[in-house]
């Protein structure tokens, strides 16, 4: 099958608004309105709707005919399910990159979790930062075992259930002992990959993923009991805007 081509332009939309959904400017259920978004991006609705196709074919928002776009609504029945079909996938991965990562990767990973390490003991004034930075160390190591696999399809499926675990993880993901928790697990890891014991490393992955997913539903559980003191800001101009 031929692959889909997107325009640099809709790429750039696309990250906007996945921004906006995981900064919260966007809550469930919020509809997103090409028009307006267009208006405020400064650009054509082509693009835009673009965007929010991809949008839908991860399953991040919902397409309803005659009506438009709609930020879907996860329960926490979804987040257990995309965590355990993930724990599936990377158990396999990790163990099919095994034999195929480089030391120099492998070096480069554990440098990178030292210094998130590092960030949160000390972070101060700039724990905001920090944690995107965590979240983009996070995404990179889980992509390098992806691509290390040598497994297209298998790349394929993880791509596509990267965007709702995202959407997942801004529930937690600020909280410290997660972070250090993720760390220690990204260790684990990478001492059995350096080993090149395939078998410890998928363990350590499947351990990783099951404790993560149960942090990540008991804080998604905890926010959706708790009453909700303002309506969410909706996307452009159907809410207020940011």
């Amino acid at each position: 099958m031929s692959k889909i081509h997107h325009s640099p332009l809709g790429d750039q939309v696309y990250a906007i608004i996945w921004d906006r959904i995981i900064s919260r400017q966007i809550g469930p259920g919020d509809k997103l309105s090409d028009l307006r978004l267009s208006e405020d991006l400064g650009v054509s609705r082509t693009p835009v709707r673009e965007a929010l196709h991809r949008l839908a074919q991860d399953g991040i928002v919902r397409s309803e005919s005659r009506r438009g776009f709609f930020l879907t609504s996860f329960s926490s029945q979804d987040v257990a399910e995309v965590y355990d079909i993930r724990t599936a996938l990377e158990t396999l991965s990790v163990r099919l990159a095994s034999p195929h990562l480089a030391d120099a990767e492998l070096d480069e990973a554990q440098r990178a979790l030292e210094t998130s390490r590092e960030e949160i003991m000390h972070g101060g004034e700039r724990a905001e930062e920090h944690w995107e930075h965590w979240l983009t160390i996070d995404r990179a190591f889980h992509r390098l075992l992806a691509q290390r696999a040598q497994n297209r399809r298998l790349e394929s499926l993880l791509a596509s259930l990267q965007a709702q675990i995202g959407v997942f993880q801004i529930y937690g993901i600020h909280s410290s002992p997660l972070r250090l928790l993720s760390i220690d697990h990204h260790e684990a890891i990478l001492a059995a990959l350096k080993a090149r014991d395939g078998t410890t490393a998928g363990r350590a992955m499947e351990r990783h993923i099951q404790e993560v997913k149960e942090w990540v539903l008991a804080e998604f559980v905890s926010r959706e009991r708790q009453p909700a003191n303002t309506p969410s800001r909706a996307a452009m101009g159907e809410g207020a805007r940011g």
